[in-house]
């Protein structure tokens, strides 16, 4: 379960713009009730869907036209335009409750009343494709009836024909559209975003302000009350949410302005039909809800609190804002005429009060349950896998509203010798969602693996794995499918050699098309001199090329590492960020990073390597919002960097997305730890509100050599929060390191920690150990190849593993550090930020 909390304001009795019908007073949706209300039924294909601001810019609109084949009532031209409140500008999003979205390309039929306006209360919307049909077009069925009988298209038109007034020309098809289908069955509906998993919404509480003279003849707080009442329906519920109510404002807009508005407009000042009682505005970006407005119409309609007198032909506020409330957390209407999301209600009826099961499906379809946990640690099938020599959150793959989680085994032969594996897991219950397998021998399928984010526009994340060893070397991608685990689409390298491949990322729509885009780094490709390194860019949508971007100068191995940032400037596009680990400006294979823009593909900004040899950028990641400026930030490994004369210790820098200035720098703590090796955004991990870091140093010795170790720290100032460490020789944990959106409804952030020599299953079989956080770190962990500890096996009492869990370094060198921590010497500068601080500390009794 996840609880989020969202911003709510109810605001005076102001104007608000037209909108058309949400929720329809005293009216069955029959098809015969539509016939009767529409002016005008149409059959054809979407042409046009244009997006615009109102002339206020207050809300986005969009004209469609649509190519009329067969018009079944009414006079229509060749091409009918209909206008609905929401559209997409600039990866800005509006979605009204009661207005359905349409896709150019659509088949729809549509009953449209003289206003122009969809009749129905969105009812009145249907998407043929010639073989089925789905009511309200652009929103997706969560759980349609697989039992329901389907009924011909032809049917539909019956009934239209025995709605139709006497003398009126009876409805028909042509052949084309003979044998579609449309079901007569359809549950919960859902807006498409949600409230995202660590996002923070605007504001913490909710104000209200009930004061309209018009909404009840009680007093305010009545009112007040019968609002949060509607509210607290939804914090009860299976999901776990929670709206809080935290005082009055008196905010007013109905606009995208950074707060979530309710109020009730007055008599002359609403602009909605008379059949609509309430409507209520969704923006978003990309997946995530970012606010929303609620409006009653006040001027059609007189409310009633609840409390004061009784109820008579009023609409019941706690009613229809529990409707409302549902809206706001990303439901769409339900068929079910027992359900709070369903569309229509009479006069005094209280029974949206409570939400039923098809509500409760719904909300648990887009934000999922944590009753069953996953179990924690996952291994190879067989000797030499390395299963999670890769790792990577999968995003919501199976679309049940929790993150999943992927994991590659390279050299896993179950198709054939190292053809390799990839494992998708749920995040749920962590049950194996999938588990493609490498088409041929030394294939190594997994060697780099991904979210691809929603690539084709079916509201289910995609994943992407990298195969750079196909084909002699030439290397290959997939792009697999989060609905059906089949193939979309694949990619080869245009030479061999080039390792095409070797990193894949995704989960960004770099050309702002509305599907999400993949990218491919080939290092060692030759365009812009040997081992140069090339960087692809796919378009999700249908895997064209939209960019090649190619390394400076020969060995630069640009390409190395890729990663899709999200959000750094000011345009709504993806940016990403390359690495070049073997980049000589900085001095011989020191390094090089580069960010781009994804709308222009220029470059936002580089930075270099701090000395020669670090290989800057051998690893890169998406740091997510470490700072407060709403951007998202970035981390880089160079795992060669060698500080006080040790070598290859490692470092990590972390730079504002930004500016590209330096937020903090932190270096590993031995020679050959190799600190950096891999990086991952841990989102936030202990509760301050800011993402955190993790960094994987997989050669790190604890006694055993190269049992690797796994550091947590804090994106505020890269101070320590937790480490891991394993203790079998060799396992080398921290070989990838992947931070996993919330899956046991604690808000905050899991981490996935890769040890791909791990022996527990077979040699060298490999292993992935999913770590739940909390603030403090306070739930069971799985810490390499330990279990939850027993309370005489390293738990100090408070029911808490106790971390790090890891074999005792000589006592010599602990020593030997403290004496330098007492004295200010360089050598206690354990963690490389140029301080002897406390976190330097940490890091020498860490060794204890």
């Amino acid at each position: 379960m996840h609880q989020h909390s969202t911003a709510l304001a109810i605001a005076g009795c102001l104007a608000i713009l037209a909108s058309t019908p949400l929720h329809a007073a005293v009216r069955s949706l029959t098809i015969a009730d539509m016939t009767t209300e529409a002016e005008m039924i149409v059959l054809g294909d979407v042409v046009a869907a244009e997006p615009f601001w109102t002339d206020d810019h207050s809300l986005i609109k969009t004209r469609v036209d649509i190519a009329v084949d067969d018009t079944l009532l009414g006079d229509a031209a060749a091409v009918e335009s209909v206008i609905v409140v929401g559209g997409e500008i600039d990866g800005l999003r509006l979605r009204s409750s009661n207005d359905p979205m349409f896709g150019v390309g659509q088949r729809v039929l549509l009953f449209v009343d003289a206003e122009d306006r969809i009749v129905g209360v969105n009812q009145g919307a249907f998407q043929t494709d010639g073989v089925s049909a789905l009511q309200m077009p652009g929103s997706l069925c969560g759980q349609c009836d697989a039992d329901a009988a389907p009924m011909l298209l032809q049917g539909l038109v019956d009934k239209i024909n025995t709605a139709l007034p006497a003398g009126v020309p009876p409805a028909a098809l042509t052949p084309y559209d003979g044998d579609a289908v449309i079901s007569t069955t359809l549950p919960y509906t859902v807006l498409g975003p949600t409230w995202a998993y660590m996002a923070e919404p605007m504001g913490e509480d909710y104000l209200i302000n009930g004061n309209c003279a018009d909404a009840s003849a009680g007093p305010p707080q009545n009112q007040v009350s019968a609002i949060f009442l509607g509210g607290v329906e939804w914090s009860d519920a299976a999901a776990d949410f929670e709206f809080s109510f935290g005082g009055i404002t008196t905010s007013t807009a109905d606009a995208f302005d950074g707060q979530n508005v309710i109020f009730f407009c007055p008599a002359g000042d609403c602009g909605m039909a008379p059949s609509t009682i309430a409507v209520t505005r969704v923006w978003s970006s990309g997946n995530d809800i970012l606010e929303w407005d609620m409006i009653f119409n006040d001027e059609d309609h007189d409310f009633w609190d609840g409390l004061t007198g009784s109820c008579s032909g009023d609409m019941d506020i706690q009613a229809i804002a529990t409707h409302e409330f549902g809206h706001a957390l990303g439901l769409g209407h339900s068929a079910d005429a027992g359900a709070t999301m369903f569309a229509s209600i009479s006069t005094c009826s209280t029974g949206p009060r409570s939400i039923n099961s098809d509500d409760e499906d719904g909300i648990g379809f887009l934000y999922g349950s944590a009753a069953v946990l996953p179990t924690g640690v996952y291994t190879g099938t067989g000797g030499g896998d390395r299963f999670a020599a890769a790792a990577a959150s999968a995003g919501d793959v199976n679309r049940d509203g929790v993150a999943d989680f992927i994991v590659g085994a390279p050299y896993n032969d179950d198709n054939h010798v190292n053809s390799g594996r990839v494992y998708v897991y749920s995040g749920n219950d962590g049950s194996l969602l999938y588990a493609p397998r490498g088409g041929h021998e030394n294939n190594r399928l997994g060697w780099s693996v991904s979210t691809a984010g929603d690539t084709d526009g079916d509201g289910y994340d995609d994943f992407v794995a990298g195969a750079p060893y196909y084909a002699d070397k030439k290397g290959r991608i997939k792009v697999f499918s989060g609905r059906t685990g089949s193939t979309l689409f694949t990619k080869k390298g245009a030479k061999a050699g080039d390792r095409f491949g070797w990193t894949v990322s995704g989960g960004i729509d770099v050309n702002n098309d509305g599907f999400d885009d993949v990218i491919v780094g080939a290092p060692y490709n030759d365009s812009g001199g040997s081992n140069a390194g090339r960087v692809y860019i796919y378009s999700g949508e249908d895997g064209s090329t939209l960019k090649k971007l190619n390394g400076q100068r020969s060995g630069d191995l640009f390409g190395y590492a890729v990663t899709a940032v999200g959000k750094m400037n000011s345009d709504a596009w993806g940016d990403f960020v390359i690495g070049a680990p073997k980049h000589d400006a900085g001095g011989s294979n020191a390094g090089r990073i580069y960010a781009y823009s994804g709308r222009t593909y220029d470059l936002l900004f580089l930075e270099d390597g701090h000395t020669k040899g670090d290989q800057f950028g051998r690893a890169v990641a998406a740091g997510g919002r470490i700072t407060t400026d709403g951007r998202m930030d970035v981390i880089v490994g160079s795992p060669y960097h060698d500080k006080s004369g040790v070598s290859n210790r490692g470092r990590v820098d972390v730079f504002n997305g930004k500016t590209g200035s330096r937020l903090w720098a932190k270096t590993g703590s031995k020679a050959n730890d190799r600190f950096g090796w891999s990086v991952g955004g841990g989102g936030d991990v202990n509760g301050d509100s800011r993402a955190d870091v993790i960094i994987g140093a997989p050669f790190f010795d604890a006694g055993p050599s190269n049992v690797g170790r796994v550091y947590v720290r804090s994106g505020t100032n890269g101070a320590s929060l937790a480490t891991f460490t394993a203790d079998g020789s060799g396992d080398h944990l921290g070989y990838a390191v992947a931070g996993i959106p919330d899956v046991d409804g604690d808000n905050e952030w899991e981490m996935l920690l890769g040890a791909r020599n791990d022996d527990d299953a077979a040699g060298n079989a490999g292993k992935a150990s999913l770590i739940l956080s909390t603030a403090g770190f306070t739930l069971p962990i799985v810490v390499g190849d330990h279990g939850p500890p027993a309370p005489d096996d390293g738990d100090d009492g408070d029911d808490a593993a106790t971390l790090p869990l890891h074999a005792p370094a000589a006592d010599e060198e602990v020593i030997e550090l403290l004496v330098a921590w007492l004295a200010g010497g360089e050598a206690a500068d354990v963690d490389g930020d140029g301080m002897i601080d406390v976190d330097d500390l940490r890091e020498i009794l860490d060794l204890l």
